[in-house]
């Protein structure tokens, strides 16, 4: 298994050693521990030359997700390939065939969705193109306190649609100033697209951005 995700680069197969300067290879027998065995000569108290190994010792699941797991590399192999083949519900039979707690098995699943997220986020081609138009929103989801009132605690999420695709994003902001939604429009919205949205304060600022914007009020019109 470590040499497997030696090969796909999920774990390091070689570093340079800091001390050294010699390239370090992870062993094939399965070892996590790559160890710098290069011998080099050291000046004792200024007088006698000796030779040393170097010795120097690092993880090879240092900077990957594996660093800071209390589970097994196996265990949290298999409840990676389970969550990307099992549909909903699996949280059962994590717990029962790999002998892992709730708490445990929530915290991969959640760990799993946010990676997820993040590689749809990064990789996302952006909506819109020249002559495009783009449907923008966002809104806030909570629930009222004692279920009386106006929302006092909630999540704001700024949303997008391309009309003619249906290609759509969603994504979780701290609040729906211009600060926070201008640098999202631009980065997943391409430029020359058609914004259609209401009239919030915090859009206005796309009339200085390369967009075509255009607005409607929703006390008087509905959309």
């Amino acid at each position: 298994l470590v040499s497997w995700l030696g090969t796909k680069k999920v774990l390091k197969k070689s570093i340079l050693c800091p001390r050294c300067n010699k390239e370090i290879q992870l062993k094939p027998e399965g070892s996590l521990i790559m160890h710098c065995t290069n011998m080099h000569y050291k000046q004792i108290r200024g007088r006698k030359w000796q030779r040393k190994a170097c010795n120097y010792k690092l993880s090879a699941l240092t900077g990957t997700w594996f660093i800071k797991a209390y589970l097994d590399l196996v265990k949290i192999c298999r409840i990676i390939s389970n969550f990307l083949m099992i549909n909903s519900p699996r949280q059962k039979l994590f717990q029962t065939e790999m002998q892992i707690s709730t708490s445990i098995t929530a915290d991969w699943t959640n760990f799993c969705r946010e990676l997820l997220n993040q590689w749809l986020t990064d990789s996302s081609k952006p909506l819109g193109g020249p002559g495009i138009i783009v449907e923008i929103d966002e809104a806030k989801f909570g629930r009222r306190k004692y279920y009386k009132g106006r929302l006092i605690t909630g999540h704001w999420l700024f949303g997008s649609v391309e009309r003619d695709s249906d290609r759509l994003l969603v994504v979780s902001i701290p609040d729906r100033t211009a600060a926070i939604l201008v640098p999202i429009i631009r980065r997943y919205i391409a430029s020359g697209s058609i914004i259609h949205s209401d009239c919030w304060c915090a859009y206005d600022a796309l009339s200085n951005e390369n967009y075509l914007h255009r607005t409607v009020n929703h006390s008087r019109n509905f959309v």
